[in-house]
């Protein structure tokens, strides 16, 4: 995981394992999420630039499981 300067390394790593939990089948909470079908939009997934801002814009505040939140970005 890249560093990311403070105060975005919290939200940093909420899109790390949101995307890693939804879309990389070695990782341990996969079953949990992306086996039933949870993904992360192509804009989050590819930008966590983009990410941010929705979530800055937004009020954003953490990841939950079965919500669905997209960007549309």
């Amino acid at each position: 995981m890249a560093s990311v300067k403070e105060p975005h390394a919290r939200l940093y790593r909420i899109w790390y394992m949101m995307v890693k939990k939804c879309h990389d089948p070695k990782y341990r909470d996969f079953a949990t999420y992306g086996a039933r079908g949870i993904t992360v939009c192509r804009s989050w997934r590819s930008s966590f630039r983009r990410f941010k801002r929705w979530a800055e814009e937004s009020g954003y505040d953490r990841f939950q499981p079965n919500a669905k939140h997209g960007g549309g970005l």
